[in-house]
C-alpha cells in the first residue's frame, strides 16, 4: 500500500505518490525525490521483536538531501534540520513541517503502513493526563510528583492536584508521608496536601517501618512521622529499616534500633547489615556469620561478605568465590561464581567465567549464552544485556530468550509490562515504547521518555512536548 500525504522536506507541501513509480515531485517547490518502497515479510506478536529490526519494517530511503546511517538495521536520518529514526515499525521524521510517524502493522497477510501525526499521539485514549508537565515522577499511593516551571505539587490519577506546586523537590510517597523540599530544607507532606514535618532538614530519607533517616547540621538521627526525633546520639553509619529494626552505629556502639527508637539488641561488631527473613549478616570480633533478632550468632563460617537472605538463601563469598548457604549456614550451592545477586522471583543472577547466568533455589544453573550482565527477575522475566551486540532482551525462569536482544535500553518488567528503548547509531535519536511479557509491543515507540508502569500508569514524555501518564492496566503476571 501507498504511503500517502507525505510532505516535501524542502517546503512542507504535501505529496501525493505511487510507490510502484521511481520519482516523487514536489507540486509547489519542484524538489524531486527518488524512492524505494518494499514491503516487509509477515510478522506479528511476539514474532515482531524476535526477529531483527530489519525483517520488522518497510525500508524506506529518501535519497535527495538524505543520510543513511544504518540501511542493515533501517534506521535511517533524513534531512539537514532534524534526524529521524525507522525503529522497530515507526518512522519518525523532524523537521520545520513538525514531525510525523509511520508504522507498520500486520493484518493478516498484509502489511499496512499508516501515518500518524503527533496530534493523534496525543490524543491516544490511553494518554490519561495529557503533557503539561515539565518534570514527572511515578505514581505512589495514588498519588505522583510533578514540576510546572520551576516548582513541584502532586497529583491524583485524575490529574488533579492534590498538593499545588510549591515545593523546589518532591519524592514519591511512601507510608503517606513524602519528603519535599523548600529551599535548602527538607520537610514531609501527608497525602491530604497538610505539611507535617516542616522543611527543617539538611537531608531526609523515606520512610519505613514508621521511622525515617534525617540529618541536621552534622547530626543524624531518626524521627517519626510527627517529626519527633527518637534518638539522641548522632549516628555515625546507619542502615534501613527493615523488619522493624534499623541498626545505627554512635559514639556508645552498634545496635539494633525498634521504631520507637529504643536500642534493642546490642552488637559488638565492625560490620552489621540489615535483617532479611530473620538473619543479619554481621561481624563480631574475628568472627562472621549472621545474627538473630535475639542477638545470637546462629550462622558463623570464614565468610568474606555475605548478603540478605531471600526466599531462604544468602549468597556468602569463601575466599574468592561466591556461593549460597541456607538458613542452616550449610552451603546449599557451591562457591563457583566471580558474583551472585540476591534471589528474586526464585532466581538469582550469577557471574561464572566472565559471563551471566541464571541459578534456581534448587542449584539448578540455568545457562545463557555470552551475556555482559544479567538483572533481577521481575513478573517471572528478567532483563539481560548480550555481550555480542551489547543490546537487551528478557528471559524467563527457564533461562530461555523470550525477548531477543535488540534494545539500548530497558526498564524491568512491572505489572506486566517494560518500557524498551531503541537508538539510532550514532545516538543522535531515540525512542520508546512497551512490551508484554510475550514480547507483544502493545504501546508504539511515540515516546521520548517511558518509565516503569506503577498501579496502572506509566509517565511518558512525547516528543517536542512535555510529561504525561498513559494507563496500563495490569496484565499477564505469573
Amino acid at each position: 500500500m501507498a504511503l500517502k500525504r507525505l510532505k516535501c522536506e524542502s517546503c512542507g507541501g504535501e505529496l501525493d505518490y505511487d510507490p510502484n513509480s521511481p520519482m516523487v515531485k514536489c507540486p509547489y517547490c519542484g524538489s524531486t525525490f527518488a524512492q524505494d518502497v518494499q514491503k516487509p515479510p509477515e510478522q506479528s506478536g511476539a514474532d515482531h521483536l524476535q526477529n531483527s529490526v530489519a525483517n520488522v519494517l518497510d525500508q524506506i530511503h529518501i535519497l535527495e538531501g538524505s543520510t543513511v546511517i544504518g540501511s542493515d538495521t533501517t534506521i535511517v536520518r533524513t534531512g539537514t534540520k532534524a534526524g529521524i529514526a525507522v525503529i522497530v515499525g515507526m518512522l519518525i521524521l523532524f523537521g520545520a513541517i513538525g514531525l510525523i510517524t509511520f508504522f507498520a502493522v500486520s493484518e493478516g497477510t498484509k502489511t499496512i503502513t499508516k501515518e500518524l501525526n503527533v496530534d493523534d499521539v496525543l490524543a491516544d485514549p490511553a494518554l490519561v493526563i495529557k503533557t503539561q508537565f515539565n518534570e514527572v515522577g511515578n505514581f505512589s499511593e495514588g498519588l505522583a510528583a510533578v514540576r510546572e516551571k520551576d516548582k513541584w505539587g502532586y497529583i491524583n490519577k485524575s490529574g488533579a492536584y492534590v498538593v499545588q506546586p510549591m515545593f523546589d523537590e518532591a519524592r514519591e510517597f511512601k507510608e503517606g508521608m513524602a519528603a519535599v523540599r523548600t529551599g535548602s530544607r527538607w520537610g514531609y507532606v501527608a497525602g491530604n496536601g497538610n505539611i507535617v514535618v516542616s522543611p527543617q532538614f539538611n537531608d531526609v530519607g523515606d520512610f519505613q517501618g514508621g521511622v525515617a533517616k534525617v540529618r541536621l547540621v552534622g547530626d543524624t538521627y531518626i524521627i517519626d512521622k510527627s517529626g519527633r526525633q527518637l534518638t539522641t546520639e548522632n549516628a555515625y553509619e546507619m542502615g534501613e529499616m527493615s523488619e522493624g529494626l534499623i541498626a545505627l552505629r554512635t559514639q556508645s556502639g552498634t545496635a539494633f534500633y525498634n521504631a520507637l527508637g529504643r536500642p534493642v539488641i546490642k552488637v559488638e561488631g565492625s560490620s552489621v547489615g540489615n535483617f532479611s527473613e530473620g538473619l543479619a549478616y554481621t561481624q563480631i570480633g574475628g568472627k562472621k556469620g549472621y545474627i538473630n533478632k535475639s542477638g545470637q550468632m546462629v550462622i558463623i563460617g570464614d565468610y568474606y561478605d555475605g548478603h540478605l537472605f531471600k526466599d531462604g538463601l544468602a549468597a556468602v563469598r569463601l575466599k574468592n568465590k561466591w556461593g549460597y548457604i541456607n538458613k542452616q549456614g550449610k552451603l546449599f550451592i557451591k562457591d563457583m561464581f566471580d558474583e551472585a545477586n540476591n534471589f528474586s522471583d526464585g532466581m538469582a543472577a550469577v557471574k561464572l567465567k566472565g559471563d551471566w547466568h541464571y541459578v534456581d533455589k534448587a542449584g539448578g544453573l540455568h545457562q545463557l549464552d555470552k551475556m555482559d550482565d544479567a538483572r533481577d527477575f521481575h513478573n517471572g522475566m528478567a532483563a539481560v544485556k548480550s555481550g555480542l551486540s551489547n543490546k537487551w532482551g528478557f528471559v524467563d525462569k527457564s533461562g530461555r530468550l523470550i525477548v531477543n536482544t535488540v534494545f539500548d535500553e530497558v526498564t524491568d518488567f512491572s505489572e506486566g509490562y517494560a518500557a524498551v528503548c531503541l537508538r539510532t547509531p550514532d545516538n543522535s535519536t531515540h525512542s520508546w515504547g512497551y512490551i508484554d511479557r510475550a514480547g507483544n509491543l502493545v504501546k508504539p515507540y511515540w515516546y521520548y521518555e517511558a518509565g516503569p508502569v506503577h498501579e496502572g500508569m506509566a509517565a511518558v514524555s512525547v516528543w517536542g512536548k512535555n510529561c504525561g501518564y498513559i494507563a496500563l492496566q495490569p496484565a499477564g503476571l505469573p
